[in-house]
């Protein structure tokens, strides 16, 4: 009786199946590598930002969106809060219903003034990964809904 196939005797075929469901899932996928620039940026995510594959592969944040990083910024763009209030806007543009958020460090805070200003129920979830800029104040009570 042969052994059974593993991914472990074939890496190179299981790192192939892994990329093409990265590409097909239905949900937005983004991957950076260790220079943080983006590795991955699946069609979903071409969908829900009108930014194209060819444009991001390869590149930083800080070239891509404008303010990040040092990089120059729209006068318009003072505080956390105005970059949520444009990216629940863009949501609005692209015609976006129950949102994923998930935002980091400081697209963590993002992420949390997105949902403390999304007034329209556009944002399904909202995952905060290492979020900085929050400072809740007590009693500190989860509140479910």
């Amino acid at each position: 009786m042969a052994p059974p196939s593993s991914t472990k005797s074939r890496p190179g075929r299981a790192l192939a199946v892994l990329i093409a469901l990265i590409i097909v899932m239905l949900v937005a996928i983004v991957g950076k590598d260790t220079a943080l620039r983006f590795t991955v940026w699946n069609y979903v995510m071409e969908a829900m930002t009108g930014v194209t594959r060819a444009r991001v592969l390869g590149r930083t944040s800080a070239e891509l969106f404008p303010g990040f990083d040092g990089t120059p910024r729209p006068d318009w763009t003072d505080s956390v809060a105005d970059l949520a209030v444009a990216y629940l806007d863009l949501i609005d543009e692209l015609g976006l219903d129950g949102v994923m958020v998930i935002g980091s460090s400081i697209g963590g805070w993002i992420a949390a003034e997105m949902g403390l200003r999304d007034t329209r129920g556009r944002i399904a979830c909202l995952t905060l990964i290492d979020a900085v800029g929050i400072k809740p104040e007590p009693p500190l009570e989860i509140a479910d809904t």
